[in-house]
């Protein structure tokens, strides 16, 4: 048995792969050329940075019934299937808003997005769906950052699952997805950061007996900045079209698959620290740890 780690940039962020099993170190190569090469997919077809993907291709055609790839209609459905069911507080039309509030550029480029901060939010039912096309309004344009990093991490999970690995572990930014057993036959273990202070920790999340843990963390601590002498961040609330007014400063939940965790993260973080206990009453998150504005010492978890 043998431990086996990957790390590298990719979607604005660090990726953080290992690999736990019995099999030959060639073996475990061709599984990690596999997963850079879904994750560099994926980055190439949905990313708004990159000028010659399928999502930036689809807002230029904004109003015209447009053919996509089967991946871009499963991506853009289990969208808008989460956005009604979140009430369109998680909304993939806030692109035009997002760059309003001052996210224009890549994180780790100097690429130029088109600017689209001209375009309107509109509700997920002007979304249109058919087989191999879609079609949006013509006055908008849609992100899928608010989904695409856990969408991924499931589609990873699901090719994992099938290399008769004894465990494995997936960091995209710090949304996770384990299973099964590290090195040593213990339990994956994630600390989650004192948003107030990187090198401490304010708690930890297992997968008890080795079972499948998604975990997503999202924040307003890390992409953020002035523009017209006023602060921004990138979690926009659909309702207002301006950056959420909330009282969390980090969000840490678990779910039952990793594209709901990174969604429903997003909405709580959104709605504020109340919602928190709500998403669990209603089963829809399994776990959650928050940790407040204003007093950075507070934290409420369940």
């Amino acid at each position: 048995m043998k431990r086996y780690q990957q790390q590298f940039k990719a979607l604005g962020s660090e990726v953080v792969i290992t690999l736990v099993g019995i099999q030959a170190e060639g073996a475990i190569e061709v599984i990690f050329e596999s997963l850079h090469d879904k994750i560099h997919d994926f980055e190439e077809r949905f990313s708004r940075f990159i000028e010659g993907s399928e999502l930036t291709s689809f807002n230029k055609h904004a109003g015209q019934k447009t053919k996509v790839s089967s991946a871009f209609t499963d991506l853009l459905g289990a969208a808008k299937d989460l956005s009604i069911k979140t009430d369109e507080i998680y909304n993939p039309f806030i692109l035009p808003a997002l760059q309003r509030a001052g996210y224009l550029a890549s994180w780790n480029n100097d690429f130029k997005v088109i600017d689209y901060t001209d375009r309107r939010l509109f509700s997920v039912k002007d979304i249109q769906i058919g087989d191999n096309w879609a079609k949006i309004p013509e006055d908008s344009a849609i992100d899928f950052g608010g989904i695409g990093k856990g969408y991924l991490l499931d589609e990873l999970h699901t090719f994992l699952l099938g290399q008769g690995l004894e465990g494995y572990w997936v960091s995209l930014g710090g949304d996770i997805v384990c299973s099964g057993y590290d090195l040593d036959k213990s339990n994956w273990s994630v600390s989650i950061q004192d948003a107030s202070d990187s090198h401490k920790s304010v708690g930890k999340i297992s997968n008890n007996n080795g079972q499948f843990r998604a975990i997503a963390t999202s924040g307003t601590t890390k992409r953020k900045g002035i523009k017209n002498g006023k602060a921004w961040h990138h979690i926009i609330d659909p309702r207002t079209g301006e950056p959420a007014k909330t009282d969390i400063l980090t969000a840490t939940i678990t779910a039952g698959s990793a594209t709901e965790a990174d969604v429903f993260c997003k909405c709580i973080l959104i709605e504020g620290k109340k919602s928190a206990n709500c998403f669990k009453a209603k089963a829809l998150i399994q776990s959650y740890l928050v940790q407040l504005s204003g007093d950075q010492a507070t934290i409420i978890k369940s």
